[in-house]
């Protein structure tokens, strides 16, 4: 395992995603009780996004938001991510960052709608819908996301955070000037 993980880092720092890839699957192999294992899931997932294979690499990331996240995370991402172990903070947080431009490359909010109706809901659903927007409004991707804040509530129209998701989406969309989308 620490071979493999070791051969693994160094075709990642030379930029050699394809060739790393199955190294750090290999180590991923030996199970979750080898010293190797959340590193070697963290640059696994790294790999595939950095070869823009983001259906692939969304999973790897959730899971380890699955992990990192307590199990009664909140559905701020600044306060769920308070939550995280110090050690553990940095990857929980690129974990969710990432996630959200893999789902902005895949379509953005539907893209996060189609994943929960292929592989069930995750317990922090909500985060990711409310990172992709965040991630969107960053990039001043206004319409993607108020695209994003919109999916949340065509999946969950009578949740109680709906209200809050319409209001994100109203103001991502004043921001971006589409005021005609609105009326």
């Amino acid at each position: 395992g620490d071979a493999m993980f070791r051969a693994a880092e160094l075709l990642y720092s030379r930029q050699r995603y394809d060739e790393a890839e199955p190294q750090y699957a290999a180590v991923l192999k030996q199970g979750s009780d080898t010293p190797y294992f959340e590193p070697a899931q963290y640059k696994y997932a790294w790999s595939l996004y950095k070869q823009s294979k983001y259906a692939e690499a969304l999973p790897v990331f959730l899971a380890i938001l699955g992990r990192d996240l307590p199990a009664d995370a909140s559905d701020d991402p600044a306060k769920a991510l308070a939550a995280v172990p110090p050690a553990k903070l940095g990857v929980a947080e690129d974990a969710l960052r990432v996630a959200s431009l893999s789902f902005a490359a895949l379509g953005g909010g539907k893209a996060v709608n189609d994943y929960i109706a292929a592989h069930g809901e995750p317990r922090y659903a909500v985060l990711l819908y409310q990172a992709l927007g965040e991630q969107m409004l960053k990039r001043q991707r206004y319409n993607d996301a108020a695209g994003a804040y919109a999916a949340f509530i065509a999946l969950h129209p009578r949740s109680p955070l709906a209200p809050r998701f319409q209001g994100q989406a109203i103001a991502a969309y004043r921001a971006g000037g589409f005021v005609d989308q609105l009326l």
